[in-house]
Order: structure tokens, then C-alpha cells, then sequence
């Protein structure tokens, strides 16, 4: 049986539709909860007021697509057995998948959403699509709540706009898992498990974008853990690049004043060439140096490795220091190198 509900709208005095009264608030709504459906066609239905499906069963296929709910949309340990359709559905409050099983796909594709959507604990057995979605009011920014969730298909999340939060906290995921990289400041990623591989949609100036706070710091050093941990030693370099720019700019002194000479000496352990020629400068100015004020010479203070003998005297003492530093930043950037090669 195919119960279709298309174009309907659900209004304030149709009491056909189960409106019941908050006992607490004495708001109105509709209420679907505990119901079981079959195949089920909402596209372009209008829920006037909050709209409940909380531990409703759907059997089949569920659309609503095109369906527009101006209350809230109460989903919570709702069970779809069947694929769901929210194409271009517009949601004018907050809703609540919460607790909600989908065995078969989800498409969410160019839905419109007006300020939070919390899937806390929810399972997806197959894929979920949430590409392109975008929000109505301009003033709240697209939180998704993904807090304890499971996902066992795909999860796409592509051109999506004004996503202000992604929450993964301790959620699992199994499949390939694809975000755009513009969002990946947004998410929250604590104690998250991600069990094969994913997929970040490089832009090529979302970078350049970063304003380089707390919030992008943790975004970047979680970027890098993965790619270390899928060893993508290029991507994993790249993003301990802006992670260290990130620290560069919110140390105080004089933390800061180490960061800055670790970027201009080596490019943070990334560089074997500006060691070198820091190392040959430094040479080149401390035998100027010898030969303004008398004293001898000892290349053995610029590559104290060789300081067999009668050693190095006390007046070379600290450029020695100084070489073994340089010749340590060489050796670290040669390794960099040719991990990367």
C-alpha cells in the first residue's frame, strides 16, 4: 500500500490530521509517532505546525522531497527500512533525526535547513548525501550533529554553504568518507573512528582562507594525523605547515620568537636549503669577523664534528654551538626531502 501525501498541506484546523495540543507549552502540532507506513509520498507537502514521526516505522520507500516543515521536524528513533528522500526540502526550525536507523540510502541533497540538525546516535547502514545543502536564514549558520553516529555506507558532503559546525565525537565511520576541504576547520573530530579511508575535496584556496585561530589549528593537526596515518607524507607535511602557522600566530612571547626562527631557518624542519646557506652566511661573516680583530681561525668551530686534537678554544666555543644547530636543521630537512621524493 502506497500512502501518498504529496502536495498536502497540514494546517492548524485540520484535525483529520491527528493535531494534538502540548499539555505544557499549549502549542499545536501533528503527530505520526509510532505510526507504521508503508511506501510513503510527502513531496511538496507543508507541515504548518511541529511535525512528530518519532519511533515511526517506514517499511518502504519515504520522500519528502520538495516538503516544507515550518514547525519542527521530530524524526528521533524513527526506523527506515527503505531508501528517504529530503530533496529540496526546506526545514524553517531545527529537526531531530536523533536515534534514527536508515538501512537503505539517504539523500539530504539541496535541502535547506535554518539553523542545527541533530543526528545524535543515529545509524546509517547505507549512504547519506548531504551535498549542496544550504541554509535560509542568513544570520545562523548549518550545525550537524553527528555525536555517537554510525555510518556504514558513504558520506558525502559536497558544495554544501554556510556549514558552521560538523560534530563527529566518538561517531564511527566505515565506508569512504568525502568532505569538501573548506569545511574541515568546522569539524569536530574528537575521538572519531574512520575505519577505511577519507576523501577531502581540495580547493585550492580554502588555505588561504584560514583566519588561523584554535578552532583551525585543531582542524589542520587532525588533518595531518590522518594523512601520517594513511602515509601521505606530502599532504601530511602541508597541513604541519599551516599547523605550525597556527601556532606562530597565537603564541605570546617568547614562544613566538623560537616559532619565528624555526620558520625562517628551516621552514619548520621542511627545508635543507636555508640551513645551509644560514650555516655558509654565518662562516663567511665570522672569518670577516677574525680577519678585522686579530685571532686565529678554526673551521673546526663551524664543523665541530671534526674537533679532534687540540679542540676548539674558548672564543669558538659558542659559534660551534651555533654550527651543530645549523647542521642538525640541514640533516632534518635532507630527511624531509627524500621522505617526500
Amino acid at each position: 500500500i502506497t500512502l501518498d501525501f504529496s502536495r498536502v498541506a497540514f494546517k492548524l484546523n485540520d484535525r483529520q490530521w491527528r493535531l494534538l495540543v502540548d499539555t505544557e507549552t499549549k502549542d499545536p502540532f501533528f503527530n505520526f509517532s509510532s505510526f507504521f507506513f508503508g511506501d510513503s509520498n510527502f513531496n511538496g507537502a507543508t507541515f504548518k505546525e511541529d511535525a512528530y514521526f518519532s519511533g515511526a516505522i517506514f517499511t518502504k520507500e519515504a520522500s519528502f522531497s520538495h516538503a516544507v516543515f515550518n514547525g519542527h521536524a521530530n524524526f528521533s528513533q524513527a526506523m527506515f527500512n527503505g531508501c528517504v528522500h529530503f530533496i529540496d526540502a526546506m526545514f524553517n526550525k531545527s529537526p531531530n533525526f536523533s536515534k534514527a536507523t536508515f538501512t537503505e540510502n539517504v539523500n539530504f541533497f539541496n535541502a535547506t535547513f535554518i539553523g542545527g540538525c541533530s543526528f545524535r546516535q543515529a545509524t546509517f547502514e547505507k549512504d547519506l548525501n548531504l551535498n549542496e545543502i544550504s541554509k535560509k536564514d542568513l544570520s545562523k549558520d548549518i550545525i550537524l550533529d553527528f555525536t555517537n553516529a554510525s555510518f556504514k555506507g558513504r558520506f558525502n558532503l559536497e558544495n554544501s554553504k554556510n556549514i558552521g559546525r560538523i560534530v563527529f565525537k566518538n561517531a564511527s565511520l566505515y565506508e569512504l568518507f568525502v568532505l569538501d576541504s573548506e569545511v574541515m576547520t568546522l569539524v569536530d573530530f574528537s575521538d572519531t573512528h574512520i575505519e577505511k579511508t577519507a576523501v577531502i575535496k581540495d580547493r585550492d584556496s580554502w588555505l588561504e582562507k584560514l583566519d588561523y585561530n584554535e578552532q583551525d589549528e585543531h582542524a589542520l593537526r587532525w588533518l595531518k594525523d590522518y594523512f601520517k596515518s594513511k602515509n601521505d607524507y606530502e599532504k601530511e607535511i602541508r597541513y604541519f605547515h599551516h599547523e605550525m602557522e597556527c601556532k606562530l600566530k597565537r603564541e605570546k612571547w617568547p614562544h613566538k620568537c623560537f616559532l619565528w626562527l624555526y620558520k625562517k631557518t628551516n621552514l619548520y624542519g621542511t627545508s635543507y636549503i636555508r640551513p645551509l646557506v644560514t650555516l655558509l652566511v654565518l662562516s663567511g661573516v665570522y672569518c670577516l669577523v677574525l680577519r678585522l680583530f686579530p685571532g686565529d681561525f678554526n673551521s673546526r668551530a663551524i664543523f665541530p664534528f671534526l674537533s679532534i686534537g687540540d679542540g676548539i678554544k674558548p672564543h669558538e666555543i659558542p659559534v660551534s654551538l651555533i654550527s651543530i644547530c645549523f647542521w642538525f636543521l640541514f640533516a632534518l630537512g635532507v630527511k624531509t626531502k627524500f621522505k617526500l621524493k
